[in-house]
């Protein structure tokens, strides 16, 4: 019993706060208190208002940190630790719901219990079940949903932390209570930050110092956000997509800005490891400038040092001890490929458990293995042969350019999808028509000159770099937070336009289509992003009976080139309006095959703008523009119907096959082809999607056009799309002819609309190259390049994170093409 009350008890002195330590944090308390605290109701304020971080509900945890830390500080400090987790308990509830919580708790409690427990068969048969149990529920093999919340919340704790704690408690390094060991697993970031996990629990239970760490924690989540605020701006300022990639300089630039999603990382894991020195615990730095690390070891000393020393404590040192019977360099060499081999993989294993998907990649496989014997060689040169002569500034720089240079393309083939994709982008840069040599020259003399004015500014900086780190820290950021926050609001907006505009460079990523699928392709641009943006925080994405594209029922796949259709007379709520589809499988109302006597038919083909995603029936342009129509010819005792074949994710191969299959039926007067700004990239994509299908593709063009482009089904995406660019022009007019020709052999006028989306800063620039293309097929050509102007973005879409039209876009869109179809009503047939 004694032992059981010692093990739950937290005397001062095992929280390394002496009597003398207790007045010295009481002391600096109360001379920090207010300052400190304002800084951190700033912070909450900034991240809730810039949203910086909402996508994963930090802001309401800063919020009831600003809250309760007040009250915490005022407690003994051996009723600290029972607070903190009576905290972490309360969060976790209102985060994840009570079931939800109760089963993270219980499990945190069971897995507790077995890692501390003598070792045994059972422990290991127990703790081998659970975690099985757990897998079935990642998997969705047993359907549990307030089960499944808490499965990626447990697995993030425990999963590294969990082998660490067994590996220090068995050779008798870790001396903790049960208190201490429950605030190791109940980290409150991990509730925001699932990628937070590896901690090391000896230098844990060491390191509460009380307040003192206040300041620490504040300027890390300073320093935290000012990073995710670095990365906004550059990937705003300097965008490019996969399909841009044309010579060497455009391939640097995409390898650069997907490796510096780096900066976003550190941003994330520094800003978790800030709110643990918000509750008193001051640990050692995550990360280093490892923008200027002049070796591959130096990097990967930097990159995430809780992360290195988890591999080098648990794997690398007992292989290399083992190994003793082989030679130095053998030693080295094995033991490091191997500790990187099984860092491959137990990325993949958490990124099972955040997203529940576990598709190791060979690309993945490739690069730790490049990275790791990198390390190894230059592990032996430093400490076998001697370190690489770094000592004057020259040598400094190229070093520095080097390695960032190779990790950037390391990266890049680690966020490939095959490693023939990663060869393709290569190989396609060095064989393009754009490619130079002079360029390359260039591009590389540029990178020098960029590492010799940060190495000269960081040497002369050296001498005051603690000065200087606590202004930025404590004040320029703070005040630089200070100004963001008052520019969210309205009236800075109305007074100061252009400044706001200007501002939004520092705004969240606004990622387009291409941007958001290349994202999806890597590794950390997958676990970073979490779940989608608009989702509430703390959300699961579960697939439940459902399969993939059915758009909550509303969608099924159709098996050809149409891809899915609506599922005819389905009734779908989709949270914010509804899809009610028609007995065709037709956004729209029921219409007669025969063409009633006195009517004029138009048939739509287009995708969800057209079908009116995000807005509810009535409130489609489509239907705004029947109606007037139909108004407007009633005296003439004529009837104007327009069909809606629109469908979600349509485009001009469906429209062309929806045409054939639907819309000759109901022989129309008119079918009007919707396109858009960016239709020559969107092809490639589309076409894309159709080969990765196995669709029977039916068209000899077509299937030529596969053959030329050399696109196989067992490519990635993001190869075809750019092996397929150079013919999206091809595949437009091949489309647009078909429907052409459809309509003179069926006596049907081709109308040809270009609309943008409310995304579309500058509308225009396509429109030309593509009407031509139209006209030229014998197209009616109307222009809707306007139909937003003078409105702001913000008031035309369904929401921030929703581009298609809202209500009122949909009317401003209806005015605009109603006047140009009675403009062209001679042309059309509509006398």
């Amino acid at each position: 019993m004694i032992r059981i009350l010692n093990f739950l008890n937290l005397p001062l002195d095992y929280l390394k706060l002496t009597f003398s330590d207790v007045s010295a944090e009481k002391k600096a308390r109360d001379q920090q208190l207010i300052p400190q605290f304002l800084l951190l109701f700033l912070i909450t304020a900034f991240s809730h208002f810039f949203k910086v971080f909402t996508e994963y509900g930090f802001n309401r945890l800063l919020i009831a940190f600003s809250l309760l830390l007040p009250f915490y500080y005022s407690v003994k400090i051996k009723y600290r630790l029972p607070f903190l987790i009576a905290f972490f308990t309360g969060f976790l509830v209102y985060a994840l719901g009570i079931v939800s919580a109760a089963f993270y708790i219980l499990s945190a409690l069971f897995l507790l219990a077995v890692i501390r427990s003598k070792k045994s068969f059972w422990m290991y048969l127990l703790l081998f079940a659970f975690i099985t149990g757990l897998i079935v529920l990642r998997l969705e093999i047993v359907y549990a949903p307030k089960l499944i919340y808490a499965v990626p919340y447990i697995a993030t704790a425990f999963m590294f932390r969990g082998i660490r704690v067994y590996y220090e408690s068995k050779h008798g390094f870790l001396k903790s209570g049960f208190w201490m060991d429950l605030a190791f697993f109940f980290i409150p970031a991990n509730l925001c930050f699932l990628l937070f996990g590896v901690v090391d629990p000896v230098k844990f239970s060491n390191s509460f110092v009380g307040f003192p760490a206040f300041k620490t924690g504040i300027k890390r989540i300073s320093l935290g956000m000012g990073l995710v605020l670095l990365y906004r701006f550059i990937l705003n300022v300097f965008p490019i997509s996969f399909e841009e990639v044309i010579n060497f300089s455009s391939l640097f630039h995409y390898a650069v800005l997907k490796y510096l999603i780096v900066i976003n990382l550190a941003g994330i894991l520094i800003s978790g490891l800030g709110t643990l020195g918000l509750w008193g615990f001051e640990l050692p730095p995550l990360f280093g400038n490892l923008l200027l690390a002049t070796s591959f070891t130096e990097m990967w000393r930097k990159v995430n040092a809780y992360w290195r020393e988890f591999m080098i404590r648990i794997f690398y040192y007992p292989l290399f001890l083992k190994l003793r019977k082989l030679s130095m360099f053998l030693r080295i060499f094995i033991a490091i490929n191997a500790a990187f081999i099984i860092s491959w993989i137990l990325h993949d294993y958490q990124l099972f458990w955040i997203s529940g998907e576990w598709h190791p990649k060979l690309t993945g496989l490739l690069y730790w293995l490049l990275f790791g014997n990198f390390v190894a060689v230059n592990v032996y040169q430093e400490f076998f042969i001697g370190k690489p002569p770094v000592r004057n500034f020259i040598t400094r720089v190229l070093f520095a350019a080097g390695v960032f240079f190779t990790c950037a393309f390391l990266w890049l083939l680690w966020n490939s999808e095959t490693i023939s994709e990663f060869g393709y982008l290569i190989y396609s840069s060095f064989h393009s028509t754009q490619f130079s040599w002079s360029d390359l020259a260039y591009t590389l003399l540029g990178l020098l000159a960029v590492y010799v004015a940060v190495m000269f500014i960081a040497d002369q900086l050296k001498v005051q770099q603690k000065k200087i780190e606590e202004i930025l820290l404590l004040f320029v950021l703070p005040l630089f937070f200070a100004f963001l926050t008052l520019s969210s609001f309205s009236f800075f907006e109305k007074n100061f336009p252009a400044l706001k505009n200007k501002l939004a460079v520092f705004d969240k990523i606004e990622l387009s289509e291409d941007e958001n699928f290349s994202r999806d392709e890597g590794y950390y641009e997958h676990v970073v992003a979490g779940s989608k943006s608009t989702d509430w925080p703390w959300e699961v994405h579960l697939k439940g009976n459902e399969k993939w594209g059915n758009s909550k029922g509303a969608t099924r796949r159709t098996g050809d080139m149409i891809l899915r259709e609506f599922v005819p007379l389905s009734n779908t709520n989709m949270g914010y309006f509804w899809f009610h589809i028609n007995s065709d499988g037709l956004r729209d109302k029921e219409y007669t095959l025969e063409k009633p006597p006195g009517t004029f038919r138009m048939a739509m083909l287009g995708g969800s703008n057209e079908c009116g995603y995000g807005v509810e029936k009535e409130n489609i342009f489509e239907t705004i523009v029947e109606n007037k129509l139909d108004s407007i010819y009633l005296p003439q005792q004529k009837n104007v119907e327009i069909i809606n074949f629109a469908g979600l994710g349509n485009m001009l191969l469906q429209g062309e096959e929806i045409t054939k299959q639907k819309v000759l039926r109901y022989k129309p007067d008119v079918i009007i082809y919707f396109a858009h700004p960016e239709e020559v990239k969107h092809i490639a994509r589309n076409f894309s999607k159709l080969i990765l299908n196995g669709t029977d593709l039916k068209y000899d063009s077509l299937k030529n056009i596969k053959t030329e482009a050399r696109v196989s089904q067992k490519m990635s995406r993001q190869e075809m799309i750019t092996r397929l660019m150079p013919y999206s022009e091809r595949i437009i007019n091949w489309g647009y002819n078909e429907i052409a020709t459809d309509c003179r052999k069926n006596g049907i006028v081709p109308l040809w609309v270009y609309l943008p989306t409310p995304k579309d800063e500058n509308p225009y620039p396509n429109f030309k190259h593509l009407s031509e293309i139209a006209a030229a097929h014998g197209f009616v050509i109307i222009d809707l390049s306007d139909a937003y102007k003078g409105s702001p973005f913000d008031q035309m879409r369904v929401s921030e994170e929703d581009f298609h039209p809202s209500v009122l876009g949909n009317k401003l869109i209806a005015k605009l093409l109603l006047q140009k179809i009675l403009e062209k009503k001679k042309e059309l047939g509509l006398n």
